[in-house]
């Protein structure tokens, strides 16, 4: 998919007083960082999985040699394997989100002294740029949506994320920020011989302009962390799974101070391969965000 909206930001929905506008400048350095974080994270597992793959083959060498001789055999199932793969991989894209109307209705939410409430049009997004799976994230729709696979050919990860511009007023040392998730996840890994990883991860975090750094990190729902070995199969496939979920963090809101409020998720997925078949790891996910709330959600 085009991602339609990378590089504009919109100023519609921001809520800010009187003569104010937020440092938008900011926002490259907060996006930078987040690229650079989901990078490094993808960085270190590619590290940490080159390390082990000697010791896996030795081992897997030692329990498996004598199949070669039936090495034909073996390219054939390999070959029927792949075509299964691709279609499982086809079949679980065809998704949809179906999301529940909103709580009550636009002319309800309104500003208060204690409560902030947005909807969308939100006002920033980002996609890490990978170019390894589909990332595409739309502020104005408030949507995102991700899709990465791995048919044996190691490491692929994709991330995107939504976000809002909120300026604290008198500050607040515990504020709170929160989201209503609209979700839908389409995951699975499977290995015959080799290994195969599966890492959905969804995230609410804060970026604060005067300081500078992230205020706040929090895992959110959904998310999750799957392996396998040898003949194992995991995963919420054919139908997937989804829901809707309230997340929240909490963070503190110096005085008169703009802060970057992201909802974003990454998709990480892992397979190996080589003489004795192939595994593999998908993932689809789909995230809306009808409602976030700065204060407290009702």
């Amino acid at each position: 998919m085009k991602d339609i909206s990378r590089n504009s930001e919109s100023s519609a929905n921001i809520h800010h007083q009187p003569g104010l506008t937020p440092p938008i400048h900011t926002l490259e350095q907060s996006k930078a960082l987040l690229t650079a974080y989901h990078h490094e994270l993808a960085t270190q597992r590619r590290i940490a999985r080159a390390k082990a793959v000697p010791l896996q083959d030795r081992s897997r060498a030692l329990a498996l040699d004598h199949l070669k001789a039936g090495e034909f055999e073996l390219k054939l199932i390999e070959a029927e394997r792949r075509k299964a793969i691709e279609q499982r991989i086809h079949d679980s894209a065809q998704f949809k989100l179906h999301p529940p109307g909103l709580l009550g209705s636009e002319m309800d939410l309104l500003d208060s002294n204690d409560l902030t409430i947005k909807v969308p049009p939100y006002d920033f997004s980002w996609i890490s740029n990978t170019h390894e799976g589909i990332e595409h994230a739309d502020h104005i729709a408030g949507t995102y949506d991700l899709a990465v696979q791995s048919l044996g050919d190691g490491e692929s990860s994709v991330a995107a994320g939504i976000g809002f511009w909120f300026f604290s007023g008198e500050g607040n040392p515990t504020q709170r920020f929160a989201s209503v998730v609209d979700y839908f996840d389409d995951w699975w890994d499977s290995a015959d011989w080799y290994a195969a990883h599966n890492d959905g991860r969804t995230r609410l975090w804060v970026f604060g302009a005067s300081e500078q750094t992230w205020v706040a990190q929090s895992d959110q729902t959904p998310s999750w962390s799957d392996g396998v070995g040898w003949l194992e199969d995991h995963g919420n496939d054919p139908g997937g799974e989804d829901g809707r979920v309230a997340c929240e963090t909490y963070f503190n809101a110096e005085p008169n101070s703009w802060y970057q409020c992201w909802l974003w998720s990454s998709a990480e997925v892992y397979s190996d391969s080589g003489f004795f078949g192939v595994s593999a790891s998908s993932i689809h996910m789909n995230i809306s965000a009808p409602l976030a709330v700065i204060g407290r959600l009702a």
